[in-house]
């Protein structure tokens, strides 16, 4: 895993990511609660906790089954005021000497001041 991008494609800016783990086991997916734990953070309620940084981390084939490998990005919350918006997610990664990107879409928008969410959340599912 080389580094994962989160991007905003709209007026708002994105989130600014303070945090990019690969956990020990995930049960969930999509945005969820995190807590520290005794090395980096852990979702609350899906298992597993921090396996070290995710950038560098080598992801073998997962199950047909599997929604994949677990891993968890920490963003900072939106300053007061504002809000970030996130539509897609671009992951770097590489195999041998070929460098990959994949993205995929996923909206998501936080704000501040809760009066703010339907616009940007609309930015986020127009964009």
């Amino acid at each position: 895993m080389d580094g994962l991008d989160l991007i905003s494609g709209t007026s708002y800016p994105g989130p600014h990511m303070l945090g990019l783990e690969a956990l020990t086991a995930g049960a969930c997916l999509g945005p969820w609660p995190a807590r520290q734990a005794a090395q980096g953070f852990a979702l609350v309620g899906c298992g597993g906790t921090g396996a070290g940084p995710l950038v560098g981390h080598a992801v073998g084939p997962t199950q047909p089954v599997s929604p994949g490998f677990p891993a968890a990005a920490e963003v900072a919350a939106p300053r007061p005021g504002t809000c970030w918006v996130m539509t897609k997610v671009v992951v770097h990664y590489h195999v041998g000497i070929r460098h990959y990107s994949a993205t995929g879409p996923f909206e998501l928008a936080v704000c501040a001041d809760s009066a703010q969410l339907n616009a940007a959340m609309k930015a986020a599912e127009s964009a």
